[in-house]
């Protein structure tokens, strides 16, 4: 089999060394990318959440409830408390004792 252009021009140690470095790039350009991914479908995943709740309390306690829950949606960055606030939202009887539940937490 005929040396390739690169093995002739840098001989065959050369050649394996330009190799592993070109996929010792790759492997990392695919793992930034990959985490960049998840890191944006987590941020996704959240806005939809947030969505919904505030879908959920418009229907249930109004808009002008869903209109002040819009800030204190916006400050949590867990799944954990949005859930917690989706809980909120059937357990509470009305708009008032749901706000304040999610103020206090």
């Amino acid at each position: 089999m005929p040396a390739s252009f690169v093995t002739r021009a840098l001989g065959q140690r050369h050649a394996d060394m330009l190799w592993r470095v070109q996929t010792t790039g790759l492997e990392k350009g695919l793992q930034e990318g990959l985490e960049k991914g998840i890191k944006e479908e987590r941020r996704a995943s959240l806005q939809r959440e947030r969505e919904l709740v505030h879908h959920l309390v418009t229907r249930r306690f109004g808009p002008g409830t869903a209109e002040q829950l819009v800030p204190l949606l916006d400050r949590r960055s867990d799944p954990g408390s949005i859930v917690a606030i989706a809980d909120a939202v059937i357990e509470c009887e009305t708009g008032e004792e749901f706000l304040r539940r999610v103020r206090d937490g």
